[in-house]
């Protein structure tokens, strides 16, 4: 890549922030200057409402595909700088239509000029109008005109207070909010589709997000805790690092079976996973729990067994997929990477010992009459202190 070529980094949440958007800013640009480590010797800058990447880097397919998963960001450009002077951007202009003509023959362009430099004396609608002229008259034919909506091509030129700069495209990115200003959070992660799409709608809102998993290797070999595990350095595109806290559940599932009533197992699974679940997270100081349920898609999701389990959480449960459609959700998987992953045949630890017919609607009752047969204290704080803590940092265990 050219030494002289500069990102333009763009966010739109943040701009909303008030007194608190330079904050947002750094931490953004943190994020970004961690994506620039190992492809580049460039440095971020923050300047008008904007990041830039100022420096060469080596490997400019690399860091745009990071940038791609960074929340927070809006959009990025690749482009050049050339001097405040018209000529020179007509030079510069001439030089991105070639660029991306790339011997074919366009029919339709459009020059954009954000003047945010307002001092410069010329009207953007007079820049535009001197470029446009400027490349017909050296690429020009009968055929190629300027056309304002969807263009084949549009050359963009930001005026900047000591420079412009040229790019001919605008790359979309994630959106939302840059990872770690809405806290740390813990996820009950599974090798579902669901589980880790809504880790990945929490990340684009802000929070750190942690994972928790329930296993149970004595019935079920590894498969499914080899499958959380790349879910989780998968998600790492999209926040660098976490905590994965391994569970060994089996000794919990046996107490169940042995003990309560069959149709009551699935709730029992789960009111033990979020009492296991809130400790974790009131020890590494967790802001709240972060589940991938979807309202009335399995027996375990109705509002009746939902609330079963909510009576004895005080933690935040964040339940961002509880509304969506299972469609939906499956694009989001697809996009972010975790889809093959999820559909691998692997059961998990909730498939061990189920009922032929699972309650869809649990009493509360019935439930804490099941739990007094069992030592729930004991078995807790038995599968916490053999509970796995691996540090998981891009796709490295460590």
């Amino acid at each position: 890549m050219n030494e002289d070529a500069i990102y333009v980094l763009r966010y739109d949440e943040i701009g909303l922030k008030g007194g608190n958007r330079r904050y947002f800013e750094n931490v953004l640009a943190r994020h970004v200057t961690s994506a620039l480590k190992e492809c580049s010797e460039a440095r971020v800058r923050i300047i008008q409402a904007r990041l830039l990447i100022e420096g060469l880097v080596h490997n400019p397919e690399y860091l745009e595909e990071r940038l791609k998963c960074i929340p927070g960001l809006h959009s990025f450009s690749r482009g050049f700088p050339c001097p405040m002077e018209l000529e020179a951007m007509k030079t510069s202009a001439a030089e991105a239509f070639r660029a991306r003509w790339d011997g074919k023959t366009p029919t339709t362009f459009r020059i954009t000029t954000k003047r945010s430099y307002k001092v410069f004396p010329i009207r953007a609608e007079e820049v535009n109008a001197q470029i446009g002229a400027h490349l017909i008259n050296i690429f020009g034919s009968e055929n190629l005109k300027v056309q304002l909506k969807d263009p084949e091509i549009e050359i963009i030129l930001e005026i900047q207070k000591n420079r412009v700069i040229v790019y001919d495209s605008i790359v979309p990115c994630l959106k939302g909010l840059p990872v770690g200003t809405a806290g740390r959070h813990l996820c009950l992660l599974s090798g579902g589709i669901d589980s880790p799409v809504a880790a990945f709608n929490m990340m684009r809102r802000g929070c750190e997000v942690d994972h928790i998993f329930f296993e149970n290797r004595v019935f079920l070999g590894r498969a499914a805790y080899d499958k959380v595990l790349r879910l989780a350095r998968t998600l790492n595109r999209y926040q660098s690092r976490c905590h994965l806290f391994v569970v060994p559940f089996s000794d919990i599932q046996v107490a169940i079976r042995d003990n309560c009533i069959d149709r009551n197992r699935v709730v029992l699974y789960r009111r033990f996973m979020y009492r296991i679940a809130e400790r974790v997270a009131a020890r590494r100081k967790h802001l709240g729990l972060i589940n991938g349920e979807c309202l009335g898609q399995v027996a375990s999701q109705t509002l009746e067994n939902i609330n079963a389990v909510n009576d004895l959480v005080k933690a935040t449960v964040h339940r961002p997929l509880i509304a969506l459609d299972k469609v939906d959700i499956m694009a989001t998987a697809r996009t972010i990477g975790t889809f093959n992953i999820s559909i691998e045949d692997a059961p998990d630890c909730c498939s061990v010992f189920m009922p032929d017919r699972p309650a869809t609607r649990a009493k509360l009752e019935l439930l804490e009459k099941d739990e007094a047969k069992l030592d729930v204290e004991g078995l807790v704080n038995s599968a916490i202190e053999k509970m796995e803590d691996l540090l998981l940092i891009g796709e490295q265990e460590t």
